[in-house]
């Protein structure tokens, strides 16, 4: 950021109230980085989707950083980002939880980072307050990068498992995703075709 984004870092009249985050286990320090990065690809694909004319409410993924206590034993690092206030909700998980409050733009955004992508790619663990989101979670078809919460092909078709098309799917002209009805009725981790069915879309 430029310098001039902190001439007012001596006045606490400019100060706001952060969250600092770590593992409750320990993890590798390249861990931290990962999911900086991570976050800051899910908000380049929120402000992808705010583009779009046709979407009515605009998305955006809170910013995250890296902080390292160096005065602490074994300098332990933490995640740190902007604290959300407000009544904080999962809108969808990384495998096929939908919240039973039915909103239309966290589920059409996934659906739409899975579109835009080239299917390469679907945007998950939405979560946050309101429209202002943190700690998602990408898929991608070959099951590389973005940490352990990459579910690969599986966890596409687990969000496509729970996912019902709603207005703005329509609006945004994303194709449906429809299951055949053997695997609507059959429980949520038997469901072969779903994931044939992505391989055959990508």
């Amino acid at each position: 950021k430029k310098l001039s984004n902190f001439s007012h870092c001596s006045d606490w009249s400019y100060a706001s109230n952060h969250v600092a985050k770590r593992y409750i286990e320990k993890v590798e320090t390249h861990v931290y980085f990962d999911d900086v990065r991570l976050q800051m690809d899910a908000k380049l694909w929120g402000e992808e989707y705010s583009r779009q004319p046709s979407a009515p409410k605009k998305v955006d993924i809170s910013q995250m950083c890296v902080l390292e206590f160096i005065n602490r034993p074994e300098k332990p690092l933490y995640h740190l980002e902007h604290f959300i206030e407000g009544t904080y909700r999962k809108y969808n998980s990384n495998s096929g939880f939908v919240d039973d409050l039915s909103r239309n733009t966290p589920q059409a955004f996934s659906h739409f980072t899975f579109e835009r992508s080239g299917h390469r790619l679907i945007v998950v663990d939405i979560q946050g307050v309101g429209n202002l989101w943190t700690d998602p979670q990408i898929h991608t078809f070959d099951g590389k990068s973005y940490g352990d919460g990459n579910l690969g092909i599986r966890g596409m078709a687990l969000f496509f498992y729970t996912h019902r098309c709603n207005p703005l799917c329509l609006a945004l002209s994303l194709s449906a995703f429809d299951l055949p009805i053997n695997e609507k009725l059959s429980t949520p981790f038997n469901f072969p075709s779903v994931e044939l069915s992505l391989i055959l879309l990508t």
